[in-house]
């Protein structure tokens, strides 16, 4: 695309280089939930329970899901209570395996990937979702909201408060078959985040407006033993306004997961590719917005609901003229996609070769196509101001530059990227961590963003808290939490940071020398195929930092990360020939 210019097109990997509030809207919910913003319907006239049909009651509902769909949000707020213990205990002893499709979800209690997952609070959010038929409660609730419904009368609905105020992630940006560790027949997807909170879920009447309050208040307030059992609840709504997005941790009664990002298990092997698979714009959170919703219906007011009955819906990334018509209509979400189809971002990342791409289109005034891609800025604004984190960064980069009918103003620009960072988009942090550590290394705002960026899995926003906590730039000097994050991000899959924390544990900067560990992590960097892993392991074999002598595993360590890869540096030709001593 020679029209054109790429103010920011840098790849997003491994090495150092480089989502909403507030209050309650549908369109706010979904940003967190799913990355989108769509604008809510009326609420329309109260229409008073009937009594169902014995078909209407049995509730069978069949949903199809879509056949290009591959990423997943699902809902699990109808998980039974002992599924959702399950769940947090996977997720505290590694990164959580399941086997999903649209329509059900099992979690493979013996199946592993090594990684771990990290909180950060973001800015709460509360909304009240109405279910009013069985097909959407199929589609939102696809593991046993039938079975919760099954009894409802005709006319009644029901009603899903929510409440977010932060995500576990992890930085494990993909996991390959051969990874796995376990019990895993039948595994599809890990567990890449999940946000968490509390909810409230209770029958209540198409058409009537109800608070979060009030759907919580169902169960303390119902007057029998019968009434609180059919209010399916999780969590504390007090606890859970008392929570900060400076909170280090959830409060205890405010940490159920409500909703998973679900991404697909890689089937290539180590004998095929032993590279991270690549995310696309995924990584960086910048991609357009896909229909999270089963064939046959599309994101509207906070909830997937039969395509032919939304009136304002989130359009396809690819559908310009829907596009136009649904933003014009109030819904956020596709003014985010609009905006990429116009500046020509989205096309512009096709072309780029990096796994991940950070492009801002942008043409010249006089270009043909600038009142396009000012209007594309246009989309980025009204995506904003309906809080799609992720157009804040694009509206922030355009005020940076000054661009696209945008004067350059700076203030502007990180009130912008500060927004977007509270709202969980980790990109938004790390930006804001560049450009304050790019005028001053030791301004204490950039160690916080780098850690947020870090703690909502973004691998750089990592390397640059390491280089901070051991420096001491902008914070004392901390080994304690440098040693924390080179573990996260080694056991992530990042072989470097293993051999960084190996040379690190064996010289003592993070404390005293503990050759056990060194090893350790010399060795999971080995099998990551990083070969200065694979020759320090070789070296500490070979008697050196007072490990015992064993040339079988020096050499083993050789095979894997020298003489298998063809590697030429000098340490695997030094390696060598001592390998080659008698």
């Amino acid at each position: 695309m020679s029209d054109i210019t790429t103010l920011s097109n840098q790849p997003l990997g491994p090495s150092p280089r480089p989502r909403v509030s507030r209050r309650g809207s549908a369109a706010a919910l979904m940003v967190l939930l799913t990355g989108t913003g769509c604008g809510a319907g009326a609420v329309g006239k109260v229409v008073r329970p009937t009594q169902p049909t014995a078909g209407e009651a049995l509730g069978t509902v069949d949903v199809e899901c879509r056949p290009e769909a591959t990423d997943a949000q699902p809902l699990v707020v109808d998980l039974p209570s002992s599924g959702r213990v399950d769940l947090e205990v996977a997720m505290k002893e590694g990164v959580a395996v399941v086997a999903y499709d649209c329509k059900t979800m099992r979690l493979l209690t013996g199946c592993k990937a090594t990684g771990s997952y990290d909180f950060a609070g973001v800015s709460r959010k509360e909304e009240v979702i109405k279910l009013e038929d069985q097909g959407e409660i199929a589609a939102n609730l696809p593991f046993n909201g039938v079975k919760i419904s099954g009894g409802l009368e005709r006319g009644a609905a029901l009603d899903l408060a929510l409440v977010l105020i932060g995500k576990h992630s992890t930085m494990v940006d993909a996991v390959r078959r051969f990874e796995l560790a376990g019990r895993c027949d039948g595994a599809t997807h890990f567990v890449r985040s999940a946000s968490v909170g509390a909810f409230a879920l209770d029958v209540g009447t198409r058409g009537e407006a109800r608070l979060v309050a009030d759907v919580f208040g169902a169960h303390a307030g119902a007057a029998s033993t019968s009434r609180r059992k059919s209010v399916n609840h999780d969590g504390d709504l007090a606890e859970c306004r008392s929570a900060t997005p400076d909170d280090a941790t959830p409060p205890a009664q405010c940490r159920s997961a409500i909703r998973l990002e679900l991404v697909p298990i890689a089937a290539t092997g180590p004998e095929v590719d032993a590279t991270p698979v690549p995310a696309t714009m995924s990584l960086s959170g910048l991609a357009p917005l896909a229909d999270p919703c089963p064939e046959g219906f599309v994101l509207t007011a906070g909830k997937c609901a039969p395509r032919a009955s939304a009136q304002v819906f989130l359009c396809g990334p690819d559908d310009r003229q829907t596009c136009e018509d649904q933003c014009a209509k109030g819904s956020t979400g596709s003014c985010y996609n609009l905006g990429h189809l116009l500046t020509g971002v989205k096309d512009l990342c096709k072309e780029s070769k990096a796994d991940n791409c950070l492009a801002v289109g942008v043409v010249p005034d006089g270009d043909p196509k600038y009142a396009q891609y000012v209007e594309g800025a246009k989309a980025y604004e009204k995506a904003c101001e309906g809080d799609v984190a992720a157009a804040c960064y694009y509206v922030g980069r355009h005020h940076e530059d000054g661009v696209l009918g945008k004067s350059k103003d700076d203030v502007r620009a990180d009130q912008q990227f500060e927004r977007a960072c509270m709202q969980g988009h980790a990109m938004s942090c790390l930006h804001l961590t560049q450009k304050y550590e790019g005028k001053d290394r030791n301004d204490p705002r950039a160690v916080k963003y780098a850690q947020r960026a870090c703690d909502l899995g973004l691998k750089p926003g990592c390397f640059s808290a390491v280089a901070k906590y051991l420096k001491g730039e902008g914070t004392p000097k901390r080994p304690d939490a440098a040693e924390a994050i080179l573990t996260r991000t080694c056991d992530a899959g990042e072989g470097k940071r293993c051999a960084e924390l190996g040379m690190l544990k064996l010289e003592g900067h993070l404390g005293p020398k503990d050759v056990a560990k060194a090893l350790a992590v010399f060795s999971r960097g080995c099998e990551l195929k990083y070969a200065s892993s694979c020759v320090m392991q070789a070296q500490a074999h070979l008697g050196q930092w007072g490990v015992p002598l064993d040339r079988e595993k020096a050499r083993e360590a050789f095979q894997k990360g020298c003489a298998a890869e063809g590697e030429k540096s000098k340490a695997c030709v030094d390696l060598a020939k001592r390998l080659a001593e008698p």
